[in-house]
């Protein structure tokens, strides 16, 4: 009966583990415990902080870096925050010098490689659909509907529609640059697609190759909010409903034993 216990309790605190993998840790940040890193919880802050006009945009100068397309920042904004990927290089940078939410070491979110689970591999191994070998495919991954991501099922542009269960991100889009150069080419740079698990190389400097920047850092924020418990799955409360009928198992049995030993 112990063993039991113990093996339920331990595969109970599994479940909810693996329930927990993102923690909104109620400023502005998300923790993703299952990769060991921390996102911004707003997935397109570039739109807000152009919106708001806060100290971020203030500080923001696309056009003074080397690879700008000469847009100015104005322009980025207007075209729902999209900058080319030198211009998101510089986003990243400012971040880095205001210190923002209390860190310097924000970049773009990496891409793994080689990345065996894309589905097609006539250009490098790492190209294809539903890619998952990545930090930004392992959200991808574990929350679309199909499980991997099907370019069928989706629109272009669902942004956080494509997830499952969005968590607590704000303003998600549909793809985002990577901070990975392209092995072939470095004036490429993967991008990622929530759409479809899609990534490919893209010329990082062409106007029209515009897309989303989401800021992201290694380790995973160490404080998590009191109202940050996992919800638990079907599986965890048949366990936990399997270890309650156990334990007053366990009770009966004792009564029923005390009993016995006074007749």
């Amino acid at each position: 009966m112990k063993n039991i216990l113990i093996t339920l309790l331990a595969t109970l605190g599994m479940v909810a583990s693996v329930e927990a993998t993102l923690i909104d840790t109620d400023d502005g940040l998300v923790s993703d415990t299952a990769q060991d890193i921390t996102w911004l919880k707003d997935g397109n802050l570039i739109k807000t902080s152009c919106d708001t006009d806060n100290a971020l945009w203030q500080a923001y100068d696309p056009e003074s870096i080397a690879g700008s397309s000469g847009r100015t920042k104005t322009q980025i904004c207007d075209d729902g925050g999209r900058p080319n990927w030198y211009e998101g290089e510089a986003w990243i940078a400012v971040l880095n010098d205001q210190n923002y939410l209390g860190y310097s070491d924000w970049r773009q979110p990496a891409t793994g490689q080689p990345d065996p689970t894309c589905s097609d591999g006539n250009i490098v191994a790492d190209y294809g659909y539903g890619c998952t070998n990545s930090e930004m495919g392992h959200l991808h991954s574990v929350r679309a509907p199909d499980g991997l991501g099907n370019p069928d099922d989706f629109s272009d542009d669902c942004g956080s529609e494509c997830m499952l269960s969005t968590g607590p991100f704000e303003n998600m889009q549909g793809s985002y640059w990577s901070g990975t150069d392209y092995p072939q080419r470095p004036d490429f740079a993967w991008r990622y697609a929530f759409s479809s698990g899609h990534q490919t190389g893209i010329f990082k400097f062409q106007e029209n190759s515009s897309f989303y920047i989401w800021a992201v850092r290694s380790g995973a924020v160490a404080s998590e909010p009191p109202q940050a418990i996992p919800t638990l799955s079907h599986l965890a409360l048949v366990l936990m409903a399997s270890l309650m009928l156990l334990l007053g198992l366990r009770q009966r049995a004792k009564s029923t034993a005390g009993i016995n030993s006074l007749r």
